[in-house]
């Protein structure tokens, strides 16, 4: 079996168009037709569905697609392995990694990762989930740190700790002066409910990003219906606008810490325990892991645990306290 051909099959699953997988590949859509029908005549079975627009995989073209990646990543596994017997401890790791996520631990990782395996080298790409998930599943990344949900029919995890989540705003903010703040810090934020937050402002992050998935979550749950919902490209612009502009915005702890608006801001919760996400390492589903791979993915663990900003036994939930006593409806 020519591995280029297992290669090209995804390709067309990934695109879900001849032409398109034909361009990715840097070969004429003739030449990609004519591997199809080869490999086609030689199962005996019918792989795509080419009568349909996207065209899609057949249940064969499945079973094959399945195969195809597991023998492609033990190809991938047997040659690092080759490479660091020939090598010593020389290697490549690709990791992909949210913004937001990046700006937080990359400076911690990155450093304890190289002074271990001064010979190693990690190749960092920063985008949204959606993005890391289709660049694992085309191979292009090894793993990546995430949060949970994922798409969990082409992705396995490992998970790391627990991610809690808050709900901000500006001191200033009208909503805000209604509360004795006295007692509201990042760490007890006061308890209040889906009611409260309807018709509200929020500002967010990409709906690509994992602290937009949260927020959608958070809203679903709580029955929150918000007036209108300001996206910005990064999570860190939301939370620094919500700080000042009087909008909400749902985040995590360690964003508002790690950006020192911790003071211009107010903090409300839901939940009681305080809303956690789970912070994971994924990768493809049936991989099998280089040493570089594992090697990495322990090293996250360790240092991310060791220099966690936040745990969910950190964060103790308050009954909000009003300055004016409030009616009962």
């Amino acid at each position: 079996m020519n591995t280029n051909h297992l290669r090209y099959m995804l390709a067309i699953a990934g695109s879900k168009n001849l032409t398109a997988a034909a361009q990715g590949l840097y070969l004429t859509q003739p030449a990609l037709t004519k591997t199809l029908n080869m490999l086609e005549e030689t199962y005996q079975v019918q792989l795509f569905d080419r009568s349909t627009s996207p065209i899609m995989p057949t249940y064969a073209g499945t079973v094959f697609l399945e195969a195809a990646r597991q023998l492609l990543d033990m190809e991938e596994h047997l040659e690092s392995q080759m490479r660091l017997l020939s090598n010593g401890e020389k290697g490549r790791i690709s990791f992909g990694i949210p913004g937001a996520h990046g700006t937080t631990y990359l400076p911690l990782i990155v450093p304890a990762f190289t002074k271990k395996y001064p010979n190693m080298t990690i190749d960092i790409t920063e985008a949204h989930m959606a993005e890391l998930e289709q660049r694992l599943l085309t191979g292009n990344l090894d793993i990546c740190m995430s949060t949970l949900p994922i798409s969990l029919d082409i992705l396995d995890y490992e998970e790391i700790f627990d991610d809690p989540i808050v709900i901000g705003v500006s001191k200033d903010s009208d909503f805000a002066k209604q509360f004795n703040l006295s007692c509201n810090t990042l760490f007890t934020p006061y308890v209040i409910s889906g009611k409260d937050l309807n018709g509200q402002i929020f500002n967010s992050g990409s709906p690509e990003g994992g602290v937009r998935r949260a927020a959608n979550d958070l809203f679903m749950r709580h029955s929150v219906h918000p007036k209108h919902i300001h996206t910005f490209c990064r999570h860190e612009t939301a939370v620094k606008l919500a700080a000042v502009d009087g909008h909400f915005v749902v985040t995590p702890c360690f964003t508002p810490k790690s950006l020192g608006v911790v003071d211009k801001m107010a903090f409300f919760t839901l939940d009681n325990p305080v809303y956690c996400r789970k912070k994971i390492i994924c990768y493809r589903k049936g991989m099998l892991l280089s040493p570089q791979a594992r090697q990495l993915i322990q090293i996250i663990k360790d240092v991310v645990r060791q220099e966690e900003l936040f745990s969910t036994w950190n964060i103790n939930p308050l009954a909000p306290q009003y300055k004016e006593p409030q009616q009962v409806k």
